[in-house]
């Protein structure tokens, strides 16, 4: 039956099985999750939530990028805002299919759902929560593949078809603003965004005469001894919060507890009359929601304590390093030309010396 002639209950036509041509690709996608990383090597960005990953040679993430890919050789980082999550199923079934990971995250990253991050609001928009709880994961995540090979075609068909696909879980990693960092040149946030897109269109249609060129630019080297040991101080705050948030959890837990139990023995007692059974609960819930509203505010002050005092250990610790390496990088480099002076000098001054007597000798 056409579908207009179905009535007015009939939704619109679906365009298109996406989970299904991701299955028969070997990869599944996690809508629902997003990737969290904590590598930030951009000071100017420290404010931002860790949904916006870095993709970048890191002491947490040494080798981002496939160096055996055309795709990703030679490039240094790439930015993705609020990525998906993706799975491979590759081998398990599709053995005519291979998959590479192009880049991925470090050991300190994890995923989350959406719903803990965001919610909607009555208004209808979506607001960030606060406080999120994030539990880093033992596994790296790769946050785009290419999965090339032979699939079957549909029962019956008795025939192959060849594939070569490249699967990015965020579909910004090409977004203007990327555009707009490349037209203006800038060398303090040059992202290979732009790059990695051409890179990807070039590799699939068979064209790589660019792509080796595209990939040479100048290396921005970063300080990786101040990265590693500040972030050590990074790791440490991360900790504090978690352990902050599962204090806090955990006594919460304990106060709702105390007052299901009360509760409970209330309603277990036989001696007491239904109206008696009410009004005792209802004082029992108004008392203990009271004291767990206190008891709310007083753990949510001591976790904001926590969490400033994590911070201020953080910013002092990196203080301290910046100025340590600030005084090495002052005094240590004249040394060596100090000590070649005196070697100089002390040389010299034995050849005078030696002359001197000489011609007193010879006097």
């Amino acid at each position: 039956m056409p579908r207009n002639q179905q009535g007015s209950n009939a939704g619109p036509p679906r365009k298109g099985d996406f989970d299904g041509l991701l299955q028969s690709l070997g990869l599944r996608w996690r809508s629902q999750s997003l990737v969290w990383a904590t590598v930030n090597p951009h000071p100017v960005f420290a404010e931002v939530p860790p949904e916006i990953v870095f993709i970048v040679e890191h002491p947490e993430n040494p080798d981002p990028f496939n160096d055996d890919s055309p795709i990703t050789a030679g490039l240094q980082e790439i930015v993705l805002t609020f990525p998906g999550f993706i799975e491979t199923r590759v081998g398990g079934g599709i053995p005519t299919l291979d998959a590479q990971p192009l880049m991925q995250t470090g050991v300190t990253s994890g995923d989350t759902e959406f719903s803990k991050l965001y919610e909607t609001t009555p208004n209808g928009r979506l607001r960030a929560i606060a406080n999120v709880e994030r539990y880093a994961s033992p596994q790296r995540y790769p946050l785009a593949m290419h999965v090339r090979g032979t699939i079957p075609r549909r029962v019956g068909e008795g025939a192959e078809d060849t594939v070569n696909v490249v699967m990015v879980s965020d579909a910004d990693v090409i977004g203007e603003a990327f555009f707009a960092l490349r037209r203006e040149g800038s060398t303090d946030l040059s992202f290979d965004n732009v790059t990695f897109a051409l890179n990807c269109i070039d590799v699939l249609v068979g064209d790589e005469s660019f792509v080796t060129l595209r990939n040479h630019r100048p290396e921005h080297r970063t300080l990786t001894r101040v990265e590693a040991e500040s972030q050590v101080y990074q790791d440490r705050e991360f900790d504090e919060q978690n352990a902050a948030e599962s204090a806090a959890q955990d006594q919460l837990t304990d106060a709702q507890e105390r007052l299901n139990n009360q509760l409970a023995e209330i309603r277990a007692r036989t001696d007491l009359d239904p109206t008696t059974r009410s009004i005792m609960e209802e004082t029992v819930r108004r008392d203990e929601t009271r004291r767990l509203e206190a008891v709310t505010a007083q753990i949510e002050l001591e976790k904001q304590q926590r969490l400033l005092r994590a911070r201020s250990e953080l910013e002092q610790g990196v203080s301290a390093i910046q100025r340590r390496i600030k005084w090495i990088a002052a005094f240590v480099p004249p040394i060596p030309a100090l000590m070649l002076g005196a070697v100089f000098f002390a040389v010299r001054y034995r050849r005078e010396y030696l002359g001197e007597q000489d011609r007193l000798v010879e006097q």
